[in-house]
């Protein structure tokens, strides 16, 4: 997140697309010494970072099921 310039949510989820974990509204570092450390409270297989309220403007929450595809 050190060259993160505004807030993101992100969004863990396990391989079936469950919704493990996630953090909301993360500022970007000030420096790399006050940058904030996170990590998922449970396994998980994908980590999707969005611009920052979207989890509560789409009503994401822990335990929902997510459907994404990749795009190339």
């Amino acid at each position: 997140m050190k060259d993160m310039k505004f807030p993101i949510d992100i969004i863990w989820s396990d391989s079936d697309g469950k919704v493990v974990h996630i953090e909301k509204r993360l500022e970007p570092c000030i420096s790399v010494f006050t940058c904030t450390s996170c990590s998922p409270s449970r396994n998980s297989q994908f980590v999707l970072d969005t611009v920052a309220g979207i989890t509560q403007r789409l009503d994401v929450s822990v335990g929902i099921d997510i459907d994404f595809e990749l795009v190339g």
